[in-house]
């Protein structure tokens, strides 16, 4: 994609797109893959992350504990063989995706599944005697308070919004429906009830189990399904417990009932995740790209990680290239400002994953180069509360300072990651290159646009300046491998004043340049993945 800078109005902006330059060089939206039955071996998990994979998420409404962890330990290993490869670490963050609480129908006597046709009666029952019993006539649903939340002229939805029952009367132990829009039910379906607020427990026991698990194998993130209420989140925080303080939890949107309480739970969160396949059951479908819209807008308001996820580039399950439509809705997704986009089926279970995944890669990197930076900053400046820490101060000043230096990238020292958070918050026009001791922090940054993290393991030198040119050189040294600056490129850089957690408040600008007589010094101070270059700068 190729863009005029010289823009003053975004309407200019938006006739000066061209189509006739190089491809975009970087991507700064991240991307999680969902790891299924297809992408289950560590050969493939190499080529996911060779490919862009950023993070790898775990849908825990299917399979045992068992099964994941050796999936983790698959993917943790794949990330070290990929490291050793390419020189450079790679940091693949690893979320488990809870199955949240939720209402499903029972199993059938003698079937597998039934048709319900236009305009039958069906009784959906809370006798758990039908539990596996089930017909055509009545279906068991587990959710004891069915009859007491529903009334005649409320709307159901089975399946995943394929089947449509319309509630007629509400008996003693049952709801008496009609079928507005038929179909095949099969076993443990899911049950959607339209508009009506459900008072169902905010972490299931199965959550709490699967919690406990995320804990005991150091996962990066619970994203966390059917929150209904903003003390969904609370709840989570409590069972993960102290040792599970640092895992961040990401609230996906996937019921109506949420969206009453939109910014208490973006506030409440460390991120949100659009589940726009399951919001779409409750949402009218003409209303849908709005709200997208709006809860992305609010996430960047906030300052919060947003992701659109589910039936993004969904053709390409079964086949090997995307439509015009899916590449058109992907791209309108990425300008509309979101940190990341997740891949579900078409790279659990889809034919065609890698390609899948090229293709997003390469769709998100175009979208990126399509914004108008300068437009933006501008919009999310405005929008400073009146008062902000020395940290918060820095990162404005970065990205303003990398925008007028046309920087190539924004390197920061940073322990808890908070600087290249915030950096990150205001959407700079290149890369950051977050360079951290501690390896969740590496990981945890893969959620947050534009963030290239890069994992500093050597020990502290005792003279404290130092010990930080040192590490600006690592960090410079593996932006280089990762094609991310050059000799002689404008260089922004954030560190600390002292060693510490919320001390990044120094700023200045450089010019990266290499020399080759320095490489044996720096590599035996580097981490053995960073093993072949080094870096030095020479300030501005």
């Amino acid at each position: 994609m190729s863009i005029s800078n010289g823009s003053e109005t975004l309407l200019e902006h938006m006739c000066s797109l061209q189509i006739n330059g190089p491809p975009a060089a970087r991507r700064l939206i991240n991307i999680i893959c969902t790891i299924g039955r297809v992408t289950r071996t560590k050969e493939m998990l190499k080529q996911l992350i060779k490919g862009g994979m950023n993070i790898a998420r775990l849908n825990f409404s299917y399979e045992s504990h068992e099964h994941h962890k050796s999936t983790i330990e698959l993917i943790r290993e794949a990330s070290t063989e990929v490291t050793e490869e390419a020189g450079y670490r790679k940091h693949i963050a690893i979320a488990i995706d809870t199955k949240g609480p939720e209402i499903r129908t029972g199993s059938f006597e003698g079937f597998n599944e039934v048709e319900l046709k236009k305009n039958e009666t069906l009784r959906l029952s809370i006798n758990k005697d039908l539990m596996d019993k089930g017909n055509k006539e009545t279906i068991y649903v587990d959710y004891p308070n069915l009859i007491n939340v529903l009334q005649p002229g409320n709307i159901i939805y089975l399946s995943d919004g394929a089947i449509t029952l319309l509630v007629k009367e509400v008996a003693v132990d049952c709801v008496i429906c009609q079928v507005e829009v038929g179909g095949i039910l099969g076993a443990s379906k899911g049950v959607w009830l339209l508009y009506v607020n459900i008072d169902l427990p905010p972490v299931s026991e199965k959550d709490r189990f699967d919690l406990r698990f995320a804990v005991d194998n150091n996962v990066d993130f619970i994203f966390a399904s059917k929150t209904r209420h903003p003390s969904a989140i609370r709840e989570i925080r409590a069972v993960l417990g102290e040792r599970g303080k640092n895992i961040q939890i990401i609230c996906k949107l996937d019921c109506a009932q949420i969206l009453n309480y939109l910014d208490e739970v973006i506030s409440a969160s460390d991120g949100i995740l659009i589940d726009r396949g399951s919001l779409g059951i409750e949402v009218q479908e003409e209303k849908l790209f709005i709200l997208q819209k709006a809860i992305i807008a609010r996430c960047n308001r906030a300052g919060k990680p947003v992701i659109v996820g589910t039936q993004l580039l969904a053709t390409m399950k079964y086949q090997s290239r995307p439509t015009r439509a899916d590449v058109a809705d992907l791209g309108n997704i990425v300008i509309d400002g979101v940190d990341g986009v997740m891949i579900a089926s078409e790279s659990a279970i889809g034919k065609y994953p890698l390609e899948t995944l090229t293709y997003m890669a390469s769709i998100c990197a175009e979208a990126e180069a399509a914004i108008w930076h300068r437009h933006l900053h501008q919009e999310l400046m405005l929008n400073n509360p009146a008062a902000i820490d020395a940290v918060h101060a820095v990162a404005l000043a970065a990205v303003d300072a990398a925008q007028k230096s046309m920087a190539t990238i924004i390197v920061t020292l940073t322990t808890s990651g908070k600087s290249a958070y915030m950096i990150s918050m205001y959407r700079p026009h290149c890369p950051i290159v977050a360079l951290t001791r501690c390896s969740r922090t590496a990981r945890q940054c893969q959620l947050r646009r534009g963030i290239y993290s890069v994992l500093y393991l050597e020990k502290s030198d005792p003279d404290y300046q130092k010990d930080v040119e040192l590490r600006v050189q690592y960090a410079l040294v593996a932006a280089k491998k990762m094609r991310l600056v050059d000799k002689g490129d404008s260089v922004v850089i954030i560190s600390p004043w002292k060693e510490g957690t919320g001390f990044a408040n120094n700023m200045r600008i450089a010019y990266a340049f290499f020399e080759p007589e320095k490489i044996e010094c720096l590599a035996k101070r580097s981490n053995a993945t960073l093993r072949s270059k080094s870096g030095t700068l020479r300030d501005n």
